[in-house]
């Protein structure tokens, strides 16, 4: 199913992520990816989507409040 499989990530996209991923602390780092892991493929493309319309440091704080598993992003 085409909606399976992720299509590839251009190369400013990526460079946003990786930018994404090196703002956060490591362990932020490791808990996104680990709820990534655990989304479907649509359900990724679409945080993906989501991610690469915000600045890094708009990005890192939705991704700490995801983790935080609350409204506020822990300091």
């Amino acid at each position: 199913n085409a909606t399976d499989v992720l299509p590839p990530i251009d190369p400013q996209t990526m460079t946003h992520f990786i930018s994404i991923q090196s703002a956060l602390k490591p362990e932020e780092a490791a808990l996104a990816r680990e709820v990534a892991s655990n989304l479907g493929a649509v359900e990724l493309r679409s945080w993906f989507e989501e991610l690469s319309k915000l600045s890094v440091p708009q990005a890192v704080q939705k991704i700490r409040v995801l983790i935080a598993g609350n409204t506020e992003a822990a300091s």
